[in-house]
C-alpha cells in the first residue's frame, strides 16, 4: 500500500509540474504574442512614416527614388531594429498618382539572436502623391501664309524687305526653335503653292528642313488674287489625321478676293473663306488664330473678317484674344513664339481617384505655392527614365528673364507653364516628357 501511495504521490507531482510548465508557457506565449501585437502596430506606424517620407522624396527630388532621407523615419518611430526596402509603383497615367511601397522588417528586442530571428515582424505600407505626365503627344500647328501680289510690299521696320521675305525669315527662325510642336505650312496666293503637312510622329528636325525648302521656293505672286478659302481648306485637310490639339495661324495682308462663286473681288469670297474657317473650328476641331499684317491705313472690312473667323475649337469665332495686329517683323516673331509656346502650358492638374477632398487646395497665388513650403514640383523625364528637376519661379516676368529650366504655376487654372528655354529642351527629344507632382503625400491601400 505504501508503494502504491508513493506512486500516486509521484504522479501527482509530475502532473502538477507539467501543468505549471504549460501554464507558464501559456503566460510567456501570451506575453510574447501581446508584445508582438503591440510591436506590429508600432512597426506599422514606423512604416507609414517611412512611406510618407519616401513619397515626399519622390515628389520633391524625382526618380530614381532617393531613399536616404526616408530611412531615419523608421528608427525614429520604433525602438525595434528595422530594415526598410523600397519600391516605386508607377500607376496608369489616367490614375494621376505615383505610389511608393515600403517593406519594413523588424524583430522583438532581445540580446539573443535566435529570439530575434524567431520573432521577426514584417509590415508593408504605401503612400502616394498626385502626379501627371505631359508631352506624350505633340499638338499640330499649321501656319497658313499669304503669298499674294500685295505681299511684295514692305512692312514697318523691315528695312525695305517685302512682307513675304520678312515672314519667311520669321517662320524659319520660329521653326528653328524646335518647340514640342508638329509644325506645318501652307502657302497660298490665287491657289495653294506650297504645302508641308505636319508630321505624323513627334518630330521637328526633319520638318524644319522641309519648311525651309518650301519657303525658299516662294516669291510674291505676279497675278492679282487672294484665295484665303483655299489656304484654310488645305490646312483642314492636313490636320484631319492629327490627334486633338490642332491649331491654325492665318497670316495675311489682304482681303479674300478669290475662292467663292463670283468674280474677282466680290463679297462672296469673304463668305467662302468664313465658311471654311467655320469648318476648321467645328468640323476639324482646330483653334484658329488670325494675324493681320498692316502697313499704314487700316482696312476695316479685312479687320472685321479676321476678327470674326478667329476662335477656339467648336466656337462661333469672333474671339478678340485670338486676333493679332502685326505691324513689324519683331512683333510677328513674338506672336508666333507666344502662340506656339502655349503648348508648354500643362494642366489642369487633376487629383488621383480616391485622394482626399480638394487635394490641390490652391493657396491663392503662385508665390504661396512656391513656398514655404513649395507645393508643386516639375521634372523632365528623360528617355532613360531618370528625372531632371526644374526650378519654380514666382511669375511670368521672372520666368521671361530666365534661361534655364524654370516653370511658373498659374494658380487660377492650376496650370504649369514652362519657360521658353525649358520648352525648347522638351522639344529637343521626342522621348522626353514633363512630370508634375503636387500637394501632400497620402497613405493609400495596397494596389
Amino acid at each position: 500500500m505504501r508503494r502504491r501511495g508513493e506512486r500516486e504521490s509521484g504522479a501527482i507531482a509530475l502532473t502538477v509540474s507539467l501543468s505549471m510548465a504549460i501554464v507558464l508557457g501559456m503566460v510567456i506565449a501570451s506575453v510574447v504574442l501581446g508584445r508582438k501585437s503591440v510591436s506590429r502596430r508600432e512597426l506599422q506606424s514606423a512604416a507609414d512614416a517611412v512611406a510618407l517620407a519616401a513619397a515626399y522624396s519622390v515628389q520633391q527630388n524625382g526618380l530614381p527614388l532617393r531613399d536616404l532621407p526616408a530611412r531615419p523615419y523608421g528608427p525614429a518611430n520604433t525602438v525595434m531594429p528595422v530594415t526598410p526596402t523600397f519600391s516605386v509603383l508607377t500607376r496608369p497615367e489616367a490614375e494621376h498618382r505615383i505610389m511608393v511601397r515600403v517593406n519594413l522588417l523588424g524583430s522583438l528586442d532581445s540580446e539573443q539572436a535566435w529570439f530575434q530571428r524567431m520573432f521577426q515582424i514584417r509590415v508593408e505600407s504605401h503612400a502616394q502623391v498626385n502626379e501627371q505626365i505631359f508631352g506624350a503627344t505633340w499638338p499640330a500647328f499649321v501656319i497658313v501664309l499669304d503669298a499674294s501680289q500685295s505681299m511684295k510690299y514692305p512692312i514697318p521696320g523691315s528695312n525695305t524687305l517685302s512682307a513675304l521675305n520678312v515672314m519667311k525669315q520669321v517662320i524659319t527662325a520660329y521653326a528653328a526653335l524646335r518647340l514640342p510642336v508638329r509644325n506645318g505650312l501652307v502657302i497660298f496666293s490665287t491657289a495653294v503653292v506650297q504645302d508641308v503637312p505636319p508630321p505624323t510622329q513627334k518630330e521637328n528636325k526633319v520638318q524644319l528642313q522641309k519648311i525651309q525648302s518650301a519657303l525658299a521656293k516662294v516669291t510674291p505672286s505676279t497675278v492679282a488674287g487672294t484665295n484665303t478659302r483655299e489656304g484654310l481648306r488645305r490646312a483642314g485637310q492636313d490636320l484631319q489625321s492629327m490627334p486633338p490639339g490642332r491649331n491654325v495661324m492665318l497670316i495675311t495682308d489682304g482681303d479674300p478676293t478669290l475662292g467663292g462663286p463670283c468674280n474677282l473681288g466680290l463679297p462672296c469670297h469673304y463668305t467662302a473663306a468664313e465658311n471654311e474657317a467655320d469648318a476648321l473650328r467645328n468640323v476639324t476641331q482646330a483653334a484658329l488664330f488670325a494675324a493681320e499684317i498692316r502697313r499704314s491705313n487700316s482696312d476695316q472690312q479685312m479687320t472685321s473678317f479676321l476678327q470674326g473667323i478667329a476662335g477656339m475649337p467648336g466656337s462661333a469665332g469672333n474671339d478678340p484674344e485670338m486676333y493679332f495686329l502685326v505691324d513689324s517683323a519683331g512683333g510677328m516673331m513674338q506672336l508666333l513664339i507666344g502662340v506656339a509656346s502655349g503648348v508648354c502650358a500643362f494642366g489642369p492638374l487633376t487629383p488621383a481617384p480616391g485622394s482626399g477632398p480638394d487635394p490641390y487646395r490652391l493657396r491663392g497665388s503662385a508665390q504661396d505655392l512656391a513656398g514655404p513650403p513649395q507645393r508643386v514640383f516639375a521634372f523632365f523625364r528623360e528617355p532613360n527614365a531618370s528625372e531632371t528637376p526644374m526650378r519654380m519661379v514666382p511669375d511670368r516676368v521672372a520666368a521671361f528673364n530666365q534661361m534655364g529650366f524654370e516653370y511658373v504655376v498659374e494658380p487660377d487654372g492650376a496650370y504649369v507653364v514652362l519657360t521658353l528655354e525649358a520648352c525648347r529642351y522638351l522639344g529637343d527629344d521626342p522621348a522626353r516628357l514633363v512630370v508634375v507632382r503636387w500637394d501632400d503625400a497620402q497613405l493609400s491601400p495596397a494596389p
